[in-house]
């Protein structure tokens, strides 16, 4: 059996349901906390899964449901996906605009400076040591974390000349270590869209970075369009970082569902 993921988009929202494939025709899965009414108000469904040890992915719809074994119908060919990266549900706001290509250059020396900055930053060097100190210790230095991110928000309010046009906080639906998937409420995007992607200490996330992305897709949705976007321009070094933030989420969803 196949592992598989089913992602069923929602008028501004969506959830992620980990699963197995029982069988690619006629297409049935079996999911984690899966119920019928999950997908009552969906507008649209996407099952990733394996064929010969390579990912893809396919549009979907239900058919129905009996017991676990719940039957989908194909209504897109399969197609090979290119980003087998890990992701989760990241209900959050990111800093998010268009990019032209005119600004491209200037937004990725902004992303690399932004990067560059958070690596050799104090928080930085506490979060890699964090997790192997006493309890004791890891208190006292989140406290340290909580300055340093006010320090860090303090200085990007008073760097009044770094304002980019048009940049404004927009809800994020996922995170991965390929890309994003994010909510934009205007019409001026289209897929193969280059957007700028920034988070910063005062979005509250935990998790500073500045990439550049590519539209994937873009699902309509009532006020706008729910858009898939792959990291373009990022160094390895920060997509390590939201690799291990990933990972680091998932292991405290676990440990509250063992609770």
């Amino acid at each position: 059996m196949t592992s598989c993921k089913l992602i069923v988009y929602y008028p501004g929202d969506f959830r992620i349901f980990s699963g197995t494939l029982l069988c690619a025709d006629p297409l049935q899965v079996s999911l984690q906390g899966f119920d019928k009414t999950d997908i009552e108000p969906a507008i649209s469904m996407k099952l990733k899964w394996h064929v010969d040890n390579s990912p893809c992915l396919a549009t979907v719809s239900f058919v129905s449901a009996t017991d676990d074994v719940i039957n989908l119908n194909l209504i897109s060919s399969t197609q090979p996906d290119n980003d087998d990266s890990h992701f989760i549900e990241f209900k959050n706001y990111i800093d998010i605009v268009n990019a032209p290509l005119e600004s491209i250059g200037d937004l990725r020396h902004r992303a690399d400076q932004i990067n560059n900055r958070h690596r050799s930053s104090l928080g930085t060097q506490i979060k890699k040591i964090i997790t192997d100190e006493t309890l004791t210790n890891q208190y006292l230095f989140k406290l340290l974390l909580q300055v340093d991110s006010k320090l860090d928000e303090l200085l990007d309010n008073i760097k009044q000349e770094d304002i980019i046009e048009g940049l404004k906080q927009r809800k994020t639906l996922s995170l991965g270590g390929g890309g994003i998937t994010f909510v934009y409420e205007e019409d001026d995007i289209a897929i193969g869209d280059s957007v700028y992607v920034q988070a910063l200490p005062k979005n509250g996330l935990g998790l500073n970075f500045a990439a550049i992305c590519k539209v994937r897709d873009i699902i309509a949705v009532p006020n706008g369009s729910i858009c898939e976007a792959d990291f373009d321009y990022i160094d390895e070094s920060t997509r390590e970082t939201i690799i291990h933030f990933i990972f680091q989420k998932d292991r405290e969803k676990l440990k509250r569902n063992k609770i």
